[in-house]
This record gives C-alpha cells, structure tokens and sequence, in this order.
C-alpha cells in the first residue's frame, strides 16, 4: 500500500483578467433588420469587436504560459494547482515574472488606449459612433486587468474543533491529487505522441525532449510525497536512457530514429504512460522491485494512418504486469 504525506504541498492559484474586447449588441444598436449584421470583422451574432484582437494578444499570450507553467510544476485541484513545497520559490518566481511581464504590456496598452479606440473606430466609420459607445472606459480597463498569484497551504490546525472533518476532506485531496498526478501524465504522453510521433513510425531525439525536460522532474517532485510517483519516474528514466544510449550510437549525419527492436521495447514502456489505470498497474507491480524495459500490454495507441507503424500496434507484446482491471492498487493511505 503506498504512502501519501500532503503536509508540504501549496495550492497555487495565478487569476489572470484581461478585457475581451468585444460587447454585446443587438441588430436594432445597429439599426439594422432582424436577421442582418456588418462584416465579421467589426461584429459576430450578438458581439461587436471594440478593441482589436491583436492588441489584446500579448495578454492570451501571458495567460496561456501560465497555465502551461502550472501544468508542468503541479497537479489541478478544485482550486489551482497543488506544488510541491520544494517546487514552491521556483514556480513562485516564475509566475512573478510572467506577472512583471503582465504588467509592462498593461502599461504599454493603457500608454495607448485611446489610440487604439480611435483607429478601431476609424477602420469602420459606419460604425464608428456604435464602436466609441459600447467600448470600455479606461478606468474600467485599468480596474479589469490585473495578474495576482494566490497561494495556500494544505493543513489542517490542530485547535481547530472542525479537524476531524478536516482531515478526511484533506486525506481525500490528497488521493485526489495522486491520481490526478497520473491522469495528467496519461495527458501529457497522449499529446506528446500525437504532435510529434504518431506520424513519423519512429522515435529521434527531439521526441524525447518534452519528457526529460518537463514530465520526469514533475514525477520526481511528487516522489516524497506520494510513494507511487517513484517508480513511475524510474521507468520514465530508464526507458529515456536507454532510447538516449541506442540514439548516441547512431553515426552523425544519419538522420534516423529508434527502429526494428529497438523501437518496439521503447513503445512497449512508452504505451504504459499512456494509460492512468495501467501506470498504476507498474506501480503497484514494481513497487518493491527495480523496474525493466519489458514491452507491458496496454491499450492501443491512437489510429495512426501510415503503414509503417502498423508493425508496432499490431505486435503482441510479451505480459509483464497483470490485468489492469485486478492489478489498479487501492487507494493510499494519506499520513499527516
């Protein structure tokens, strides 16, 4: 049974506000007829576009690095995302800098916002009246746009008379945050494979990147926490060391992957991250034991069209774990 111990685990909450950009509007704001509305590029059905969407992208530019920041560091939880404490000062300093980024293009957009209205309305003077009217003023723009990280901490006071209660609600965040740790891997690998390795019928060595460089250190920040993260993170790294070491041998100039056996024991592991329930499965096969590179039977992989990778989904692969369906451990026990 493993381990679980969420007493120095945060939850990192970054709210990032923008302004959209658009307001809501009807045919007769336009005085048009029912059933009529301008070009799309001034009004969609119900919308009208006040501030050009191309201004606004450095702020969905923040926004998105800081949901992928998160993702890399942490596991989603009802409230943000739950860091490991030791990870805690490294992701805090990297969102501070996403927020001082923030913040610079904020000024540089309210520097020129009224520009901005100006030429908007300019570009469409049929509509320029609509567009200065339902725009947004620039108090509420400058009220609106803000970065700010909240942060808070998985305890329960001992003093607190409501404890117990406490307690159980933590232990079940904490078996939560364990399996989601999975899910998301199982989330990761999925979409690793289908950007970049579906198509290909092979593995070279920029495929691998995502998963040393942000998949493995996630795993190992979560391995004193939970217990079954560990043995996940040692077949992770075995499995990349040892598609590293076949790759090194390949001479320079040779553009070519993994293949024949080589790439069939790499997708065999490779499979096994594509599934939550049969990570589990390893993890709790392989809890106690060093884990090999053995090809582990697991759902297929996504349709892949080309008939060179057919071989690999069409092999069997020699057992090496048990059913995913008698082998899923029970849930951990979480230790305070």
């Amino acid at each position: 049974m493993s381990q679980v111990s969420y007493t120095d685990v945060y939850v990192v909450n970054p709210v990032v506000r923008s302004i959209a950009g658009r307001h809501t509007i009807t045919e007769a704001d336009l005085g048009l007829p029912i059933g009529t509305l301008p070009p799309e590029d001034v009004a969609s059905i119900g919308s009208l576009i006040t501030v050009d969407k191309e201004v606004l992208r450095p702020f969905n530019a923040i926004r998105s690095a800081t949901k992928r920041l998160c993702e890399s560091k942490g596991v989603r939880v009802g409230m943000g995302t739950a860091v490991p404490g030791p990870e805690l000062q490294a992701t805090m300093a990297a969102l501070e800098k996403l927020k001082d980024e923030f913040y610079e293009a904020k000024r540089s957009f309210l520097a020129d916002f009224l520009r901005h209205l100006d030429e908007r309305a300019e570009s469409h003077p049929q509509y320029a009246s609509l567009i200065k009217a339902r725009a947004p003023s620039f108090d509420y723009v400058d009220r609106r746009m803000h970065y700010d990280i909240d942060v808070y901490k998985l305890a329960v006071p001992n003093a607190d008379p409501n404890s117990t209660v406490l307690s159980r609600t933590l232990a079940r965040q904490g078996n939560d945050i364990g399996s989601r740790l999975f899910e998301e891997t199982a989330e990761f690998v999925k979409d690793a494979y289908e950007r970049t390795m579906k198509d290909s019928g092979t593995v070279v060595r920029r495929n691998l990147a995502p998963f040393r460089d942000s998949l493995l250190p996630k795993l190992r920040s979560f391995q004193l926490l939970d217990s079954r993260c560990r043995p996940a993170a040692d077949l992770l790294e075995q499995m990349l060391n040892q598609a590293e070491h076949v790759l090194n041998q390949i001479p320079r100039g040779q553009e070519r992957g993994l293949a024949g056996s080589d790439y069939d024991q790499f997708m065999g592991v490779f499979r096994v991250f594509l599934s939550a329930d049969l990570l589990e499965a390893h993890v709790a096969a392989h809890r106690s034991s060093t884990p090999t590179l053995t090809a582990m039977p697991t759902p297929s992989l996504p349709p892949t069209q080309p008939a060179n990778t057919v071989r690999l989904t069409k092999r069997p692969m020699p057992a090496a774990l048990p059913s995913p369906v008698s082998s899923v451990p029970r849930r951990p026990v979480i230790s305070f």
